[in-house]
Parts: structure tokens; C-alpha cells; sequence
């Protein structure tokens, strides 16, 4: 069995980038000693910042595949679902404790700065 370690032991609020890298290198030497870890992450619900940087620390600390997320909010799936998308990363995620982890499925999302060249090119409006 895994050890599961709640958002809160490792950090006061969820909210920016820089604390998910700080939770993020906390979570990575606790994996170091620990082996796989479940992250609970119940009654909480991270900024999409906060969990990128997060995932991005994890991936550099090559610790990300031993941490399975859990939460039953399908906000947080789906910002999981966007990092792993945009960072063409595996994450791993469980809904509740019966449920088996799961690679959460990337979603690709559109990013308007990739396509401002060609939304330019096919716009009346655009050529000002």
C-alpha cells in the first residue's frame, strides 16, 4: 500500500505557481524516502498553476510517476487532464480510496498564442 500524504502537510494554500514548486520539492524528497505516494487532495481544489508547477517539479525530480493524485472534484481531473495534455506527461489519479488509480487522459487545450499567426492571417479584423 501506498502512503498517502494530504495537500495541506506540505503547503497553507494551493493557489500560485511558486507553492506548487515548493509542494512539489517537499512531495519529491518525501517520495525519495517513502517510495510511491497518494496525494489527497479532499476538500481542496488547487489552482491550475499551483498544480502545474507542481506536476513540472515532480517530472524534474523524476518522482512524478510514483504519485497518484486523489480527488473525486472533476475540476481537478480535468486541470490534471490539461497538464498532462499541454506537458505530454503521465499522471496518475483516483477518485476515492475503492477506486483503482487510473492514467488520467490528456486534453489538449487550445492555445491562442500558438495560432495568432494563422487567426492574423484569416481575419479581416486582424490587419490593422
Amino acid at each position: 500500500m501506498e502512503a498517502s500524504v494530504h495537500i495541506s502537510k506540505l503547503t497553507p494554500s494551493t493557489l500560485t505557481r511558486p507553492r506548487g514548486e515548493a509542494a512539489g520539492r517537499k512531495m519529491a524528497a518525501y517520495v525519495q524516502e517513502a517510495g510511491a505516494v497518494e496525494l489527497d487532495l479532499k476538500e481542496t481544489s488547487p489552482s491550475l498553476s499551483f498544480l502545474d508547477g507542481f506536476v513540472l517539479t515532480l517530472q524534474e525530480e523524476h518522482v512524478l510517476h510514483l504519485v497518484t493524485f486523489i480527488s473525486a472534484d472533476p475540476v481537478v481531473h480535468s486541470r490534471l487532464s490539461r497538464i498532462a495534455g499541454g506537458r505530454d506527461v503521465t499522471i496518475y489519479m483516483r477518485p476515492g480510496e475503492a477506486h483503482p488509480k487510473a492514467q488520467v487522459v490528456p486534453m489538449l487545450s487550445f492555445e491562442l498564442d500558438q495560432h495568432l499567426e494563422q487567426t492574423r492571417a484569416h481575419s479581416q479584423f486582424a490587419q490593422i
